[in-house]
């Protein structure tokens, strides 16, 4: 079964530092790991939620529905334009099944 993962928020900001936790900058898996290696999601495959199935939706007062104007897909990263989206919620079905844990 694939789960379903959801992005809200009215802009993604951050980055990854590319350390593990350990500190150490090795962010690959550890010698021996089970499974298939490969892209758990991927940019150009956001779905927006419409403000009815949302549920986040109401916990911004005032808030319009996000216009399709205001996100897409575009040179490998999926863009938010806060501009026309002040809160949103995308989702996407994963590409790998993920085990629970």
């Amino acid at each position: 079964m694939r789960g379903l993962v959801w992005l809200v928020g009215a802009a993604l900001v951050g980055g990854c530092s590319g350390k593990d936790a350990t500190g150490t900058g090795d962010s690959s898996p550890p010698a021996g790991g089970a499974g298939e290696l490969g892209a758990v999601l991927t940019y150009d495959q956001w779905a927006y939620v419409a403000p009815a199935d949302d549920p986040f939706f109401d916990h911004a007062d005032g808030a319009e529905p996000c216009p399709s104007i205001g996100y897409e897909a575009e040179n490998g990263f999926f863009e938010l334009e806060t501009d026309y989206c002040a809160i949103g919620t995308f989702s996407q079905a994963t590409a790998l099944e993920l085990p629970a844990g």
